[in-house]
């Protein structure tokens, strides 16, 4: 048995998140964001992710897709009605 107290979410994420984030650190964040690419979606001004260097470089991107190797961008593109997007989505996922 043990004495050890129980933790809250917030306690228990606190002691398990190692992202380096800028507000903490930005130092070890900008170090950490060299191995990413910012995952962006037109239309939106922050990133809705990350993806790794070498899945970026390795992967062949359809024409929905742009990249900006020195701003480490990649950013989907979406067609404008509902009807476009599906069938894009249906390309890419049989890719």
């Amino acid at each position: 048995m043990t004495t050890e107290k129980s933790l809250s979410s917030l306690e228990l994420v606190s002691r398990v998140d190692s992202w380096p984030y800028f507000s903490r650190d930005a130092e070890a964040y900008r170090k950490q964001m060299k191995n990413y690419y910012y995952f962006m979606i037109e239309g939106f001004e922050k990133p809705f992710g990350y993806a790794y260097s070498d899945f970026v470089k390795e992967t062949t991107w359809s024409s929905v897709w742009s990249l900006d190797h020195e701003k480490r961008i990649l950013k989907l593109h979406s067609p404008n009605d509902f009807e476009q997007r599906t069938q894009h989505s249906v390309i890419w996922c049989r890719k």
